[in-house]
């Protein structure tokens, strides 16, 4: 499999190279640059792109993927409405996978979360922390994390500010911190009268996400066109 990295240079581009370099399923590696116009020459080199370039960025290289079938993963944060319109409009000319998280250890504690969030009674809060150099916020995990809880709870969100917030029983908090090289971190508690459910998960190192890309980029390669997620990769 040729592999083609969207914005090959930024900090996860460059650890997806780095993982494929070592996995010997992938023949060749291309690091596209959008702002140099080196994409359009590999297009007939690449089987499948991983982007985890920038929001906004999927008007620029889209068109050209459906022209020549070529399959994409997508890890980027941050998309607009527009953008996630974009996803579900091309999907239906090629192979899109898309999370938001790539790690399979996020994919399970959000099973989790939909589990208890069926079940439990009480309060539920997000709280997620990012280094200081993220700019989404909140993350697009703790966007999926609400998401999911939404599913089985009739809810709403909301994020502290400084004046006064009694919080309502159709309420779902999401905390925001932000600080150091943290590289991720995302908690879903839930609060009940003399008990609580804690689930977190850390990420330690951004290998987790780039072998989580590269996994689903295999995964997508050869399937027909639609929209993907971790649900798909895993059967469920």
């Amino acid at each position: 499999m040729n592999l083609g990295i969207i914005g090959g240079r930024g900090r996860m581009g460059t650890r997806v190279r780095m993982e494929a370099e070592k996995d010997p399923d992938i023949e060749e590696i291309y690091i596209i640059d959008l702002d140099t116009g080196n994409f359009e020459e590999t297009l007939k080199k690449v089987d499948v792109y991983i982007d985890f370039s920038r929001p906004g960025a999927l008007k620029e290289y889209l068109p050209s993927l459906a022209t020549h079938r070529k399959a994409l993963v997508s890890g980027t944060t941050g998309f607009s409405e527009d953008d996630f319109a974009m996803l579900r409009e091309f999907s239906r000319k090629i192979p899109i996978f898309y999370s938001p998280n790539m790690s399979v250890g996020v994919f399970l504690i959000t099973k989790m979360v939909e589990i208890l969030s069926e079940m439990w009674e009480g309060d539920i809060e997000i709280l997620e922390i990012h280094h200081r150099f993220k700019e989404d916020s909140p993350s697009g995990t703790a966007k999926k994390l609400f998401e999911t809880i939404r599913k089985k709870k009739n809810v709403n969100k909301y994020y502290r500010k400084e004046e006064k917030h009694k919080r309502k029983d159709d309420e779902v908090g999401i905390a925001v911190l932000r600080g150091g090289d943290t590289v991720g971190e995302h908690s879903v508690i839930f609060f009940g009268d003399g008990e609580r459910i804690e689930i977190t998960h850390r990420a330690m190192d951004r290998r987790i996400f780039a072998l989580g890309a590269i996994k689903a980029a295999k995964f997508v390669k050869d399937k027909p066109p639609g929209l993907y997620g971790m649900e798909d990769m895993f059967n469920l």
